[in-house]
């Protein structure tokens, strides 16, 4: 499973990523059914669907995350 860097501030991945949002009350950054958090990264599936756009853009920014180091993987 990938997780983002106890280090990092949840904020700086808005700099990588535009079109997010970051909610300071439970601490997650949601960007188009992906949920970024200390815990890890999901994907909101709506009525068990998603488009192979939905993943493309996914992949993208986990490409992104992974490239600016930011991303660890854990058990």
């Amino acid at each position: 499973m990938l997780k983002i860097k106890d280090n990092v501030d949840l904020k700086e991945i808005d700099k990588l990523i535009k079109g997010g949002h970051y909610d300071k009350s439970v601490d997650k950054y949601y960007l188009k059914k992906l949920w970024i958090d200390k815990e890890g990264i999901t994907t909101e599936y709506v009525n068990g669907y998603l488009s192979i756009t939905d993943i493309d853009k996914m992949l993208d920014i986990i490409y992104d995350l992974i490239k600016s180091d930011l991303v660890e993987k854990i058990d």
